[in-house]
């Protein structure tokens, strides 16, 4: 059990690490990857609700580390956007499939974004008392780039979970 922890604690250390030093240092494209939200609802799906919330909160923290934004902004977000994808994976969406995992990476994405948004919103709304209520010119096109850069980890990282676990191959029933 301890060698368990200390593996989900160095793991959460090298997400975070490859979010922070690796992704944000990619050229264009290739840095809009939150991996750390594809990774939530990979363990979301695949593993359990409980699990997921301890990463979501552990991460969380690691990220308000290194971010300049708001200490907590990370941590309430990915909470968030793990309570909503997982009523939509109970409640919504029950099967285990690739369009389950894109549906719900798309949703997660804009979720988070909005989030973000919200909360800086009401942060710098009431300690600040100004907060400006523009856009860049390609804001859109920007979180459109995020969206589908997590959209294409989620389908890689579904086919790698799918090609090494026996548990979700694809069986016809037989007569």
């Amino acid at each position: 059990m301890y060698i368990k922890s200390i593996i989900s604690i160095l793991l959460m250390f090298l997400l975070t690490i490859i979010q922070v030093a690796f992704i944000s240092g990619l050229p264009e494209w290739f840095s809009n990857i939150n991996a750390v939200l594809v990774v939530l609802i990979m363990i979301l799906g695949f593993g359990s609700f409980g699990n997921a919330l301890v990463w979501a909160i552990a991460v969380g923290v690691l990220l308000d580390m290194y971010s300049f934004s708001t200490f907590g902004l990370n941590i309430v977000s990915l909470v968030g956007v793990l309570f909503l994808t997982n009523f939509l994976l109970k409640n919504v969406l029950t099967n285990r499939s690739l369009y389950t995992f894109v549906l719900l990476t798309l949703l997660a994405s804009v979720i988070f974004e909005l989030l973000n948004f919200i909360i800086t919103y009401v942060y710098t709304s009431l300690f600040r008392q100004s907060f400006l209520f523009s856009f860049p010119s390609n804001f859109w096109f920007d979180e459109l780039l995020k969206i589908i850069a997590n959209v294409v980890l989620s389908f890689v990282l579904f086919y790698i979970i799918s090609y090494f676990s026996k548990r979700f191959k694809p069986m016809f029933l037989i007569r």
